[in-house]
């Protein structure tokens, strides 16, 4: 695996090395096909490395962690760069630059460095996003005196009270598994009806420590310099009250945004998604279908977040490029 560009065109360069943009490459490799991935991060693995639980919808991952399979992803594309460097074919690694502008007349992509002063523009002959998801953040008055004790992953030392915000899967979830070691548990939640699962929901409803703001949102956090203590407002959405808890931190749970502002001047977003057709090409913004153009993965209009969905597209992806690319002769063998 080449990790300096030596060049600036290549036949398929990807954007994002998650699970989606990394089973984009392993079909390419596995057809000999050369790629350039590219990837904010320093190391591959989208949001994998994040995520400490099992990952019990995933065929063949279940007790898997998301470190685990962020590790052995990585293994795999190694292994298949390998196996294709021996027959002349490159996998190029670019990690640390994201895509700050892409034309979708010449297929450029302008890369800015996330470490260091140095720009570069490349070009493919295929181009493809898989660029992900990021969190949701807060942005609240308060928030930089307490950050330490808000946490978007994992959790903070067993204590009286924490509070999630959020009323999907990973919020009540979340909430499950700290309840146990709280004294109290607070819920919040913009919407006046919780979006997670009904198995989840009866589960929750159990708890016996638990207190719970529907409709409501926090609108102001405070730290207590000698306690450590979180003071929170909570107010009522239609402006009908005000409440404040005291917490020793919070999990926050509120949903996620897609990585795809660089796109909004050059391909057809509906609410930050990319609009691709049922072979996953996407369109520019005047509605035309870019037979060089994919997206793949969480940022895909409709696609269901998963990380199943992001390894599938992948690889439909790949398989694309590949009968594209082999279109006048035979294809490579392949499972």
């Amino acid at each position: 695996m080449k990790e300096a560009l030596s060049k600036n065109c290549y036949p398929v360069v990807i954007a994002g090395a998650g699970p989606a943009g990394v089973s984009v490459a392993l079909g390419l490799l596995e057809a000999r096909i050369e790629v350039l991935l590219i990837d904010a991060a320093p190391d591959m693995g989208g949001q994998l490395p994040s995520i400490p639980s099992p990952i019990t919808n995933f065929a063949g991952g279940y007790k898997v962690t998301g470190r685990t399979a962020g590790k052995d992803m990585k293994e795999a594309l190694l292994a298949a760069a390998e196996r294709a460097g021996e027959d002349g074919v490159s996998l190029t690694y670019l990690p640390n630059y994201q895509v700050a502008k892409f034309d979708a007349r010449t297929n450029e992509l302008q890369l800015k460095s996330t470490v260091q002063a140095k720009d570069l523009t490349v070009c493919g002959e295929r181009v493809v996003f898989c660029t992900g998801y990021r969190e949701r953040r807060l942005q609240l008055p308060g928030q930089a005196e307490c950050e330490p004790a808000v946490y978007y992953h994992g959790k903070g030392e067993d204590g009286d009270t924490a509070v999630v915000i959020g009323g999907g899967d990973s919020a009540l979830l979340k909430l499950l598994a700290v309840a146990p070691q709280m004294k109290n548990v607070i819920l919040i939640h913009r919407n006046k009806h919780l979006k997670a699962r009904p198995d989840v929901i009866a589960k929750v409803s159990n708890l016996p420590n638990l207190e719970v703001f529907l409709g409501s949102q926090v609108v102001a956090l405070a730290r207590n310099a000698q306690t450590g203590k979180i003071t929170v407002d909570i107010e009522t959405m239609d402006g009908g009250g005000r409440q404040t808890r005291q917490a020793d931190w919070l999990a926050v749970k509120v949903g996620y945004l897609p990585n795809t502002e660089f796109l909004a001047d050059s391909l057809l977003l509906e609410k930050g998604h990319v609009v691709v057709d049922s072979a996953l090409h996407a369109f520019d913004k005047e509605e035309r279908m870019l037979p060089t153009v994919f997206a793949g993965g969480d940022i895909v209009n409709g696609s269901f977040p998963r990380i199943a969905t992001a390894c599938g597209h992948g690889m439909s992806i790949a398989a694309e490029i590949i009968k594209a690319t082999f279109e006048n002769g035979s294809l490579p063998d392949g499972k």
